[in-house]
């Protein structure tokens, strides 16, 4: 069965609509570049940070108003909950792994070859108590970068053997970069289970005296890369260059089982989803999305050097 046709069984398309397609979610994928000078020439980087935040949880709301004032009397308003159930942090650790080793290999294959240091040992005793002070250990919580854009909740997995840095403080690693006289690069991707379309209208007919106002959120599943992640270069914790990605990369396909889990119409229109994920089926639409923002990110590296 299909997803489209299985939300449609269990009711979801009252103003909260489903589509398989991805084809309105994303088009181009164009990168937006800042202080990219500081990736041209590029001499053996190391490759300090490569972190995958998996988003499990996502919400989004549409409201249109009668007037500014946002009247009982006079609105319509949607939302849609989404979640992700059975990701396992093996799984994602797999999926980091094989998106880390991608990026090598086509960084290499690019003709930049990279190396692998500790950032932390060997450091100044200051420069240490701050490490101290922003390694998160494990696979922390909501430390993607999308925190300031979105409600999107994620786990963040660096790959084997490193760990991450807090996102409030991603410029830590241009003190070590400046320690060991080397360029570092830091990679951070949000890998998102679909898009959230949240959409809303207000239609005036003064004839009849009347406002017709409308709201839906569209759910558009597959996994992708999110606005915004990319890679950074640092020389120093003041000198650092941008390639991210300028709108979510990915690819479209069935990875679970969804389910209508809540429904409500009190005040508004509220529906929450979980997907039962088939982690195979998930690990390769992750791998094959994390690949197609390696290529576009290699691509504007190996384009500078």
């Amino acid at each position: 069965m299909t997803i489209a046709r299985y939300l449609a069984r269990i009711g979801l398309v009252l103003g909260l609509t489903v589509t398989a397609s991805l084809a309105q979610a994303w088009s181009d994928e164009p990168l937006i570049l800042e202080k990219e000078k500081y990736f041209k020439k590029l001499d053996n980087p190391i490759i300090g940070q490569f972190n995958v935040s998996f988003a499990y949880s996502d919400i989004k709301q549409a409201g249109s108003y009668k007037d500014k004032w946002r009247k009982l009397d006079g609105k319509s308003e949607s939302a849609m909950r989404v979640n992700l159930k059975g990701l396992s942090d093996a799984t994602m650790q797999k999926i980091t792994d094989a998106a880390y080793e991608d990026f090598k290999t086509k960084l290499e294959s690019a003709g930049v070859t990279t190396q692998e240091a500790d950032l932390i040992e060997g450091m100044p005793k200051w420069l240490v108590k701050q490490y101290d002070k922003v390694i998160r250990e494990g696979y922390p919580e909501r430390q993607s970068h999308y925190e300031a854009y979105g409600a999107v909740e994620s786990k963040t997995v660096p790959f084997s053997g490193s760990q991450v840095v807090d996102m409030a403080h991603p410029h830590m690693v241009g003190f070590s970069a400046k320690e060991l006289k080397k360029e570092v690069l830091s990679v951070r991707y949000l890998l998102h289970f679909g898009y959230l379309d949240p959409k809303a209208s207000k239609t005036e007919n003064d004839f009849m005296n009347k406002v017709s106002l409308k709201t839906s959120v569209s759910f558009h599943p597959g996994v992708q890369v999110y606005w915004r992640s990319g890679a950074e270069i640092y020389k120093s914790h003041k000198k650092k260059g941008s390639i991210l990605i300028n709108k979510h990369v990915g690819a479209p396909g069935n990875f679970g089982e969804l389910k209508l889990v809540e429904e409500s119409n009190w005040g508004k229109s509220y529906k929450e989803v979980d997907i039962a994920v088939d982690e195979e089926a998930y690990a390769k639409l992750a791998i094959d999305a994390l690949s197609q923002a390696n290529t576009l990110i290699v691509n504007e590296i190996a384009d500078l050097q």
